[in-house]
C-alpha cells in the first residue's frame, strides 16, 4: 500500500534523470519514459555523490593512508557485488518496480512491512544528516552564527521546499541539486592546493596513534555511507529501456565515484592535516575564510536542501499513508493542505531537534550507515539473491554467505562505535548552545 502512494514521485524523478528513494510501487499504469544506461549512470552518480563525500577526509584521518585506500577498494568491490545482486534480483523478478517488491516476493507481506519501516527509518536518518550538513554549511556562508538559530533557518527553508508536492517540480529541482554537489568538489580540489598545506599539517601512513578503535570504526562507516545508495537499483532497472545493460551503468558510475572520493579524501587530508580534521566537520568547512568558502558552502546548502525535499517528500508520503491520509499528498483543499503541512513540519522540526541534541556530522552519518545503510544496501541484496536466484556455483554461494556475515559484523561494530563516540562527545556540546 505504501508503494501506491509513492510511485508517482519515483516515476517523475526517474523520468527527469534524478535520484529517487526506496519504497514503493506503481500508482497507475501510465507510461514512464525509459532511460538509457548512460542516463542511468548519471542518476547513480548524482544519487551517491552527495554529503558523504564531504566526510571522507575525516575518514582518512582516522584510518591512515594505507588502511583507508585498502578499505576504499574493498567497499568499491563490495558495492559492485551488491549491484550485481540487484541485477540478478531484477532478472528473477522482472515485474518488480521497487526493492520492497523483491522483499515481499522473498519473504511475504509481513516481512515487507518491516522492510518498509526500516527504509523509512533510514530516510529519517538521511534527513537528519541533511539538516546537520546544511546547518554547518550555512554557518560558513554567514561567517559564524549560533547553530541553534542557523538550524532554524535551515529547517524553515527545508519546510518551504517540502511544500512543493508537484512531482515534476521536485524532479526538475533534483537535477539542479545534483549538479550543485559537483561544483564544491571541483572548488575544493583547486582551492586547497592553491592555499597550500597548513603549517602544522601531518598525516599518517597507517593507524594514527591518536585515533582510537572507536574513531576507526566511525571512519570506516563514513566511507561505507558514501557507497550507500543501492536501494534505488530496482527502480532504476525498471525504468531502463534495456535493463540488461544495467551493469554498464554501475561500473561507469563506480569509476567516477571512486576517483572523486579518492581525490577529495587525499587532497583534504594532505593539505588540512590530521589535527585540524579531528572535529569531524565536513571538508567544506576547512577552506580559507572568504569567497571560496562561501561559494562552496552555498552550493552545498543548495544541494542538501533539494535532496532534503526529495527524500523528505517520500518520508512524508509514507507517514501519511500509515495515518490513512494518502489524500493529503495529492488532493487539493484545506484539509489535505493541513495534513501535508503538519507532517512536513514534524519532519523538519524533528530533524532540527535531533541535530541540536547530537550535532556531530561524522558520527551521525556513521550511526545511520551502521543502523540501516549496510543492511539495506549490502546485506539484504545478498540474502535475497540466495533466496530467489542462487548462483549455480557452490563456491559463489559460500562467498555470498561470508559477505553476509561480514556485513552484519561491520554494521553492528559501526553502530556500536558511533554510539560510543556520540556518548563520549555529547557532554562537551550542551544542546541548543551557540
Amino acid at each position: 500500500a505504501v508503494r501506491e502512494s509513492e510511485m508517482s514521485l519515483r516515476e517523475a524523478l526517474l523520468e527527469d534523470g534524478a535520484p529517487a528513494s526506496p519504497a514503493a510501487s506503481p500508482k497507475s499504469a501510465h507510461a514512464v519514459k525509459k532511460t538509457t544506461w548512460q542516463q542511468t549512470t548519471f542518476i547513480i552518480v548524482t544519487s551517491f555523490l552527495g554529503a558523504g563525500v564531504l566526510s571522507l577526509p575525516y575518514s582518512l584521518s582516522r584510518l591512515g593512508w594505507i588502511p583507508f585506500y585498502a578499505l576504499l577498494v574493498l567497499v568499491t568491490l563490495g558495492s559492485l557485488v551488491a549491484s550485481e545482486c540487484y541485477g540478478r534480483l531484477y532478472a528473477a523478478c522482472p515485474e518488480a518496480k521497487v526493492f520492497a517488491d523483491v522483499a515481499r516476493t522473498c519473504f511475504g507481506a509481513t516481512f515487507e512491512k518491516y522492510f518498509t519501516a526500516a527504509v523509512y527509518v533510514y530516510l529519517g536518518g538521511i534527513c537528519i544528516i541533511f539538516q546537520l550538513t546544511a546547518t554547518i554549511s550555512l554557518q560558513e556562508v554567514l561567517t559564524g552564527g549560533c547553530a541553534g538559530y542557523v538550524g532554524l533557518i535551515v529547517s524553515a527553508l527545508a519546510f518551504c521546499a517540502l511544500q512543493a508536492r508537484s512531482m515534476h517540480s521536485l524532479s526538475g529541482l533534483a537535477v539542479v541539486g545534483s549538479l550543485a554537489i559537483l561544483i564544491p568538489c571541483v572548488i575544493i580540489l583547486i582551492a586547497l592546493p592553491v592555499r597550500g598545506r597548513r603549517p602544522k599539517a601531518t598525516t599518517d601512513l597507517a593507524w594514527p596513534g591518536s585515533s582510537t578503535l572507536v574513531d576507526k570504526g566511525v571512519g570506516a562507516m563514513d566511507l561505507s555511507f558514501a557507497y550507500a545508495g543501492q536501494v534505488i537499483f530496482v527502480e532504476l532497472q525498471a525504468g531502463m529501456a534495456e535493463p540488461k545493460h544495467f551493469m554498464r551503468a554501475v561500473t561507469s558510475s563506480a569509476t567516477v565515484m571512486t576517483v572523486t572520493y579518492a581525490c577529495v579524501a587525499a587532497v583534504g587530508y594532505w593539505f588540512v592535516g590530521r589535527h585540524d580534521l579531528n572535529d569531524g566537520e565536513p571538508i567544506s568547512s576547512k577552506l580559507a575564510k572568504g569567497a571560496p568558502t562561501k561559494i562552496v558552502n552555498a552550493f552545498v546548502v543548495a544541494h542538501v536542501l533539494v535532496a532534503y525535499a526529495v527524500e523528505g517528500n517520500v518520508l512524508a508520503r509514507g507517514i501519511l499513508h500509515a495515518m490513512g491520509r494518502d489524500d493529503a499528498a495529492e488532493a487539493s483543499g484545506a484539509t489535505a493542505w493541513f495534513g501535508w503541512t503538519a507532517v512536513t513540519a514534524a519532519i523538519t522540526l524533528g530533524a532540527y531537534l535531533v541535530c541540536q541534541l547530537v550535532p556531530f556530522f561524522s558520527d551521525v552519518m556513521s550511526f545511520v550507515s551502521g543502523l540501516c545503510g549496510v543492511a539495506l544496501n549490502f546485506t539484504l541484496p545478498l540474502v535475497f539473491v540466495l533466496k530467489l536466484a542462487p548462483p549455480a556455483s557452490l563456491a559463489l554461494r559460500r562467498f555470498y554467505q561470508v559477505l553476509i556475515a561480514l556485513s552484519v559484523v561491520v554494521a553492528l561494530g559501526g553502530t556500536a562505535a558511533s554510539t560510543v563516540d556520540i556518548v563520549n562527545k555529547i557532554h562537551l556540546v550542551p544542546p541548543f548552545t551557540c
